[in-house]
């Protein structure tokens, strides 16, 4: 019976699924010109802002998967998923994986670890949930200083990103296994020692040189940031079609327009509400962690075809995410002046004159953004940097204490 249900289900969505493609191949016909322009737009997007930003974070995220630093870290955060989280020492791979290189990595780490049996059912939901992250070049460099012109806004962003899914991951938390806090006769080892075996082990798995690693590097990142653009381009079209077909519905457009395309696709979505002209920066800021928060449909697409094949429930993914916008949401009209006032103390008091000259100019090409960029993003993303190797190492030190006291309850 149960698979009865299953295959009628399955007919049901791909009949649904045709019928939404066939309708919008004839909106596509019947709208060419407003079509064509949304998707020349979503292309322009990606091109001048999210290609040129995000490909050497990308590259970089590649050599340390590679060279086995990610496990590493994965090792050293893994006390810290365990106490606070109730999950097994699989969990701080995940966690690694969705702060570094960004959604949906952490749900596709955690579905690997589900399927290898690492993870049980409830600890592979509880992981999911706090390793879907945004990238956070994604946040500083593409959002702050690409929408905003704003570095110190990104970082901005990016704080109340991490805390607030911290906040999401603890207010979902289940009471989970009591016995996970118990060290273990095979994690009796100093833990940075088991983080140097397991990049060792994860390096010589791996097998690569650096030139092979640095060339897979390159072309994986490449292969990413196509898959992202065409999901922005695919979503600019949609939210185009979604609008067509409401027009005679709907009495404020604008707003409509921003709320389809914040729904659906989280780089579109915080572009659209930077240019925006009707809300205050901080309204705009808080909304735009709300959208990070949220991730789109774009992304519960890709998370919810790596759950199909696992025993993971996309229902919890999804109140997660609700959860985490609305989070991300308040705390941004909590922390705004306090945080803003600490950030504004540790950036540089000047900025390049060139800067915005580069930005406004309608011969804005990839040959002259690139080095603005980067100048602008300069001393504000290395303190940034510096803020996040500081919360890891806080994190670290967290999970070595807590492993200490593991280690002392056993030997009592």
């Amino acid at each position: 019976m149960h698979r009865i249900q299953m295959g009628s289900q399955s007919r049901l969505t791909s009949l649904l699924l045709a019928s939404m493609a066939g309708l919008l191949v004839v909106c596509i016909i019947i709208y060419p010109n407003s079509v064509f322009q949304s998707s020349l737009s979503g292309m322009s997007l990606w091109w001048e802002y999210v290609f040129p930003a995000l490909l050497p974070f990308l590259i970089l995220t590649e050599i340390m998967l590679g060279s086995g630093a990610l496990h590493a870290i994965g090792t050293l955060l893994d006390p810290f998923m365990r106490f606070f989280f109730r999950t097994s020492g699989n969990g701080g791979w995940a966690l690694a994986m969705g702060l570094f290189a960004g959604y949906p990595a952490g749900a596709s780490t955690t579905a690997k670890l589900h399927e290898r049996q690492a993870l049980l059912p409830q600890e592979a939901e509880r992981v999911l949930i706090v390793s879907h992250l945004c990238n956070p070049a994604v946040m500083i460099t593409v959002i702050g200083v690409g929408f905003f012109h704003q570095a110190t806004l990104g970082m901005f962003i990016a704080i109340v990103h991490y805390a607030s899914a911290l906040l999401m991951g603890l207010t979902l938390r289940r009471s989970g296994n009591e016995n996970l806090l118990v060290a273990t006769p095979a994690n009796l080892e100093p833990i940075w020692t088991r983080a140097m075996q397991s990049a060792k082990a994860a390096q010589q798995e791996d097998g690569r040189k650096f030139g092979k690693l640095l060339g897979d590097g390159v072309s994986h990142s490449i292969q990413t940031l196509m898959l992202i653009g065409g999901w922005m381009m695919f979503f600019s079209v949609l939210q185009q079609v979604i609008l067509h077909l409401l027009q005679p519905w709907i009495t404020n457009e604008g707003f409509v327009a921003q709320l389809v395309v914040c729904l659906l696709e989280p780089h579109l979505g915080a572009y659209t509400i930077a240019q925006s002209s009707s809300a205050s920066l901080v309204i705009k800021v808080a909304i735009v962690g709300a959208v990070l928060g949220w991730s789109g449909l774009s992304m519960h697409a890709q998370v919810k075809s790596l759950l199909k094949s696992t025993e993971m429930r996309y229902l919890a993914f999804l109140k997660a995410r609700l959860l985490h916008a609305a989070l991300a949401f308040g705390l941004t009209l909590l922390a705004w002046k306090p945080l803003n006032n600490l950030l504004d103390r540790l950036q540089p008091n000047a900025l390049p004159t060139y800067i915005e000259g580069t930005f406004n100019s309608p011969h804005l090409s990839i040959g002259n953004w690139i080095p603005s960029l980067w100048n602008l993003a300069g001393d504000r993303t290395l303190i940034f940097l510096t803020l996040l190797s500081i919360m890891l190492f806080c994190c670290m030190g967290i999970s070595w204490s807590i492993h200490k006291v593991q280690l002392l309850k056993l030997k009592k």
